[in-house]
């Protein structure tokens, strides 16, 4: 006959459970900040597809060559592909010079309008004192297409609407962070299921993509190859919403 364990035993078991430590976030972010040699920056960033690419199950390369060139230097990127109909929103996270990599890839792109029309930059962050993902990962929302681009309006100011965007990103990165790689597939299958708060409305997206005010990768590497000025050749000030972006890319 099978002996069942004693209410003893099974109180020791418990307590021993209990007493063993439990992975948080802080132990991630304990495990993670120390380990990188170099400093990390994670860009957020939107870009339109091609008529030609829209509403298919392709998954654009667009990030593929300069991944490519990371790789060759030694460096390594990690982040998420958010696959729209229409849109690729995208967080990566790497070195300085993998950053700019990506984005003067995205602006060679731009310019030839082989694979993607739009771009913008939403945010880059400086101050990375760790990753938020292990890997690069691609997620198909597999979503509807808005019959109106950019059908979206607002009071709200711009800076507000692309803090929103970048604290529903960093959900995503927190809920992925959190899970164990072997479960990493199987989770971003339910992702849309389990923080649908953290998709970001298409409605949203292409109310910023076509928004004059968020800076481009092509505006991005236009000022980086340009010598810092703080008046124009007219003798007028830089745009102030120019500038804010400015600084939020630096």
């Amino acid at each position: 006959m099978d002996e069942y364990p004693s209410t003893a035993d099974r109180t020791r078991t418990s307590q021993e459970e209990e007493a063993k430590p439990r992975r948080t976030l802080l132990d991630i972010i304990n495990n993670k900040v120390g380990k990188e040699k170099k400093i990390i920056l994670r860009l957020c960033v939107l870009l339109r597809l091609t008529d030609s690419l829209a509403n298919t199950n392709e998954i654009p390369g667009v990030f593929d060559e300069a991944f490519v060139d990371i790789k060759n230097s030694g460096d390594r990127h990690t982040g998420i592909l958010l696959k729209y109909p229409v849109y690729i929103l995208a967080v990566i996270e790497s070195s300085y010079e993998g950053i700019f990599g990506i984005l003067s890839s995205l602006a060679k792109q731009l310019d030839s309008g082989d694979r993607i029309t739009h771009g913008k930059i939403l945010n880059i962050n400086v101050n990375t004192q760790f990753r938020y993902f292990d890997n690069w990962s691609v997620k198909d929302l597999k979503l509807v297409a808005p019959r109106i681009e950019a059908d979206f309006s607002t009071a709200e100011p711009l800076e507000s609407i692309v803090s929103e965007v970048v604290v529903q990103l960093n959900s995503i990165g927190l809920y992925v962070s959190l899970i164990t790689p072997n479960k990493l597939q199987k989770e971003l299958e339910a992702m849309q299921e389990r923080i649908p708060e953290a998709i970001v409305s298409q409605d949203v997206l292409g109310w910023l993509l076509f928004n004059e005010q968020v800076l481009s990768p092509n505006q991005y590497i236009k000022t980086y190859a340009s010598p810092f000025a703080t008046t124009l050749a007219s003798g007028k000030l830089f745009n102030q919403r120019f500038v804010i972006h400015f600084f939020i890319c630096f």
